[in-house]
């Protein structure tokens, strides 16, 4: 399985969409003290459980939020 944001990287948004749809992404209020993500023009840069930093785009309009799960049914 490749690392999640190399496959971002590599594949552009058809690759970023589906990295987006297959994870449970959790909306989170931004005072929460669980792993966040920080919005940037381009991407989210969030700790994912178990697997450090990975990335989802900000076309969801989620501003902070945390994935759980977060590879366990990713598929390319």
């Amino acid at each position: 399985m490749r690392d999640m944001k190399e496959g971002v990287r590599l594949n552009g948004l058809e690759a970023n969409r589906q990295l987006c749809l297959n994870m449970d992404v959790k909306a989170l209020d931004s005072t929460s003290n669980f792993g966040l993500a920080r919005e940037t023009n381009e991407v989210m840069e969030v700790e994912v459980e178990g697997f450090g930093e990975g990335t989802c785009g900000v076309g969801l309009g989620i501003r902070d939020f945390k994935l759980t799960n977060a590879l366990k049914y990713l598929s390319y």
